[in-house]
């Protein structure tokens, strides 16, 4: 058998020159020396801002947490007493406030509900339902006939929400407020005052439907526009009711004449029949024997 040549290995390829690296010198920038110089500080730095962030997502985390909780007792509060535990152990928070809220509601005594709610009212002024604790308030005041009072702190919630149904609720309020001072300024006999508390009613009510309120205060609000138009002052003052009361008084008079005519006439046709004259009846007697 022959015998194979191996191939010749290739030649090696020719060496190629060295060529020279070219190098650069430069100075160091003023920031790379700052950082150089304070790159220990600035780790510290970076250390204490990733700290900062990280606790305050687990004081975060905490706090909604402790809210769910607080919510949860809430939820679960129903007499005075448990309701009193919650504003006593989570105290300025916003359950608390609720708390307050719901006490004032449950209450009969107008004191202590007025008391609840000057609590919430002047402790709790960041909670989203703070101005209905004011408009409670102003309720309270109004049925008290402190008609000023009331309009004033009405005023200022429904111009301080424009959305919001706690300001609509306000505006509805509002309208009884105006209403309730134009007719005790009726019974004073102030026609012109009535006039014009009316006319602010009015507007009230007008505002609350441009705010496009619920459903609920939709017909709430039609029910009240449907009692404005009788409290008019057109048919309400003091000489119209005058007027009226002469009518009926006439009308009165006027029936009683009639009654009284009437009676007259059937009196006289009576007199006018002549009377018959009664005939005595003879009995024969019976005869002997019998």
């Amino acid at each position: 058998m022959a015998n194979k040549s191996k191939p010749a290995a290739p030649a090696p390829a020719p060496a190629q020159p060295e060529v020279p690296v070219a190098t650069i010198e430069h100075e160091a920038s003023a920031l790379e020396e700052f950082v150089d110089e304070h790159k220990s500080r600035i780790l510290w730095g970076i250390i204490a801002v990733l700290a900062i962030v990280v606790g305050t997502m687990v004081f975060k985390y905490r706090s909604e947490s402790n809210f769910s909780a607080a919510a949860g007792v809430l939820t679960g509060a129903e007499t005075i007493e448990e309701l009193r535990k919650v504003v006593s152990d989570y105290p300025g928070e916003v359950v608390a406030g609720s708390a307050l809220l719901i006490i004032a509601d449950k209450l009969e005594s107008e004191e202590e509900k007025v008391a609840e709610l000057k609590k919430f009212v002047d402790g709790y002024q960041g909670h989203p339902l703070h101005a209905k604790g004011r408009a409670d308030l102003a309720l309270i005041e109004q049925e008290n006939g402190n008609f000023d009072d009331a309009i004033s702190v009405l005023r200022e919630i429904t111009s301080a929400d424009k959305k919001g149904f706690t300001a609509q609720n306000g505006l509805l309020r509002l309208g009884d407020a105006l209403t309730a001072k134009g007719l005790a300024a009726m019974k004073e006999g102030d026609v012109d005052g009535a006039k014009k508390l009316f006319e602010e009613a009015k507007l009230a009510l007008d505002d609350l439907e441009d705010r496009t309120p619920s459903e609920g205060l939709k017909r709430t609000l039609t029910e009240r526009r449907e009692r404005l138009p009788h409290l008019s002052v057109l048919s309400t003052t003091p000489e119209a009711a005058a007027a009226k009361k002469a009518e009926e008084e006439a009308a009165a008079a006027k029936k009683t004449e009639e009654k009284a005519a009437a009676a007259k006439a059937a009196a006289e046709e009576a007199a006018t029949v002549p009377v018959v004259p009664a005939v005595e009846e003879k009995v024969a007697p019976a005869p002997e024997g019998q």
